[in-house]
């Protein structure tokens, strides 16, 4: 009888088995890769196996991932207001359950809901392992940018009022060192902020395959609500508020996994607005069809985002997950 393969400890629970699931496509310009996922049975937690080599972030990441989108037509104009939007949308929720003070973006980008929370007058700080993405901050103004793992990172202890994962934890390879940081500098009232996509949403069971939140091999951990609430439980935290919609991210997840599920281009909206499209070698009609299924079910997937998103809220389930959290005193 052969002897069942043991994987790497879970995050959550230390588990070494797992089940294999499938492999699927790499996002951007790795569409042409395949890679693992596993799933883990004590907490159901699926991960990318094997990690994926340094070699493949820096293909993501270089070229025109993060050149400024502003003059580029008529689409990027209206992404770069709806940004606005969101950035302000984002601050809003940080201020309501956070003291203003200083506050640190974990994966914070090209900067853009730090200068927003400039602007309101907050103690800004953001740090991210893409050196292409600081580069392209613009700029560094009442921001200071830190470059390399948040885990790693000189940064001053029980010192900040908020720390914020704003969709980078799952891209996060150790989450267990990147809590306990947060933990070590955050102040006793401190609040620890986290926003994933969610692996149980409808979009990803609908076929987890065409799941624009797999976005393999940038995502390291797909989680659902339970088990990431107990990674942080279990790194020191108290979760107080969990919230499983946002306007932000309804649509575009659940109109490209459906696009993607019904045979287009992979993820060709995720391309469109992350660099130039036309650089991707690409079949031709297998584009045209894309581009005809988008136009043509365009009002059908905003009125169905809507119909999901009310549903979701019922149900307490939704395209991603958003936690808040306090440090556990002694009492808890």
């Amino acid at each position: 009888m052969l002897a069942q393969k043991q994987y790497p400890p879970c995050v959550i629970c230390g588990c070494q088995d797992a089940r294999f699931l499938f492999k699927a496509k790499g996002v951007d310009i790795l569409g042409d890769k395949l890679f693992g996922l596993i799933q883990c049975p004590g907490c159901s937690l699926i991960r990318l196996y094997p990690a994926a080599e340094k070699v493949d972030f820096r293909d993501i990441d270089k070229g025109g991932f993060y050149t400024d989108k502003r003059g580029k037509g008529m689409i990027f104009t209206a992404f770069i207001f709806l940004m606005g939007i969101f950035m302000r949308l984002r601050a809003g929720k940080i201020e309501k359950k956070a003291r203003k003070g200083a506050i640190l973006d974990v994966g914070c980008g090209q900067g853009s809901f730090l200068k927003e929370m400039a602007r309101r007058g907050w103690d800004c700080w953001g740090a991210d392992i893409s050196a292409y993405a600081l580069d392209a901050a613009g700029t560094k103004e009442n921001i200071r940018f830190c470059p390399g793992d948040v885990a790693d990172l000189d940064l001053p202890g029980n010192y900040f009022d908020a720390v914020t994962f704003w969709h980078s934890f799952e891209h996060i390879a150790a989450p267990g060192r990147a809590l306990n940081k947060a933990r070590s500098i955050l102040k006793d009232n401190g609040r620890l902020f986290i926003s994933v996509p969610n692996v149980r949403s409808f979009e990803a069971r609908m076929s987890l395959k065409d799941w624009l939140g797999l976005e393999l091999p940038r995502h390291h951990y797909m989680y659902s609500a339970r088990n990431l609430i107990r990674l942080i439980d279990g790194n020191g935290f108290r979760v107080t508020d969990i919230s499983y919609n946002s306007l932000e991210y309804n649509f575009p997840f659940i109109s490209q996994s459906l696009f993607n599920f019904l045979g287009g281009e992979h993820n060709l909206l995720h391309k469109m607005f992350k660099r130039d499209v036309l650089l991707y070698d690409t079949c031709f009609l297998r584009r045209l069809y894309t581009i005809f299924l988008i136009a043509g079910l365009l009002p059908l997937t905003l009125v169905l985002t809507i119909f999901i998103s009310v549903v979701n809220m019922v149900c307490a389930n939704g395209t991603v997950i958003e936690v808040f959290a306090r440090k556990k005193g002694l009492n808890d």
